[in-house]
């Protein structure tokens, strides 16, 4: 579960200048080595920010077929996985082995609840393991706020290894961040806090098509329940809870090639 992005519609199609078709007989399974982890490779993400679009999720099961190809009215962001030893926060996640590093304006939509108007980088520290891919924490570097926050417990799978048709699994974490800031001249603490837990599971496989092509795709189905808590000196100031379903697309040596996200409930 990575730390939410807020104030963003329902579809992602992610573009790369890596992607190519890889025709698959049967049920498709995603093994270690066929994970989009080498170190270099460049992902532009594009994110429909109406809040508005409609899809068509389709149906759970095998050899199906969905599309993707209506135009995305929105932002583009650009990752890129990077060496751990080269990002800042690398002797917190020293387990890490997978680093996926956001250059510029992602910083506010993940934050924009609590710290508007930030310009800055976010690393997700993630490690791929003999059984799962999991995420350690996430790093953030702007002007106005810099550090780093490990979730807890540790370990948050992402998917299963290898990954198949039927595979699932629950999670649930605990994820803080927090800022100090000047109100009539004395110091207080903003503090946002997210109680997060999720069941996944790949009810789908079959064809996905986006504007890049045709490709061979798990579907994964998340029911996540969100707690979100703002407090000012350890005081609740607000308080709020989401449950939202996501499908995330994900292709050999691609990974996510689309998600869709429910607005909650």
């Amino acid at each position: 579960m990575n730390p939410r992005i807020k104030n963003l519609a329902a579809l992602i199609i992610i573009l790369s200048g890596l992607v190519m078709s890889i025709p698959v007989l049967g049920q498709i399974v995603i093994n270690e080595n066929e994970l989009p982890s080498k170190i270099g490779t460049t992902i532009i993400s594009q994110y429909d920010t109406t809040e508005n679009a409609v899809v068509d999720v389709g149906s759970p099961g095998e050899n199906q077929i969905w599309n993707f190809t209506q135009p995305i009215l929105g932002s583009e962001i650009t990752s890129k996985v990077v060496h751990l030893e080269s990002t800042p926060f690398a002797s917190d996640f020293s387990d890490g082995n997978w680093v996926i590093k956001y250059s510029g304006g992602l910083l506010d939509m993940i934050y924009s609840d609590i710290f508007p108007q930030i310009e800055g980088d976010v690393y997700f520290y993630q490690k791929i393991g003999l059984t799962h891919v999991s995420i350690l924490g996430t790093g953030f570097v702007s002007p106005y706020l810099s550090g780093s926050a490990q979730f807890a417990p540790p370990n948050v799978i992402l998917q299963n290894l290898p990954t198949q048709y039927l595979d699932s699994w629950i999670t649930a974490s605990i994820f803080s961040i927090s800022k100090d800031t000047t109100i009539g001249g004395n110091t207080h603490v903003f503090a946002l806090t997210v109680n997060d837990s999720a069941f996944s599971i790949i009810d789908a496989w079959g064809k996905v098509t986006i504007p890049l092509g045709t490709f061979d795709c798990l579907r994964m189905k998340s029911y996540v329940f969100m707690n979100e808590q703002i407090t000012l000196d350890g005081v609740p100031i607000r308080t709020k809870k989401s449950r939202i379903i996501n499908y995330n697309w994900l292709a050999k040596n691609l990974g996510l090639i689309v998600r869709v996200a429910s607005h909650t409930g």
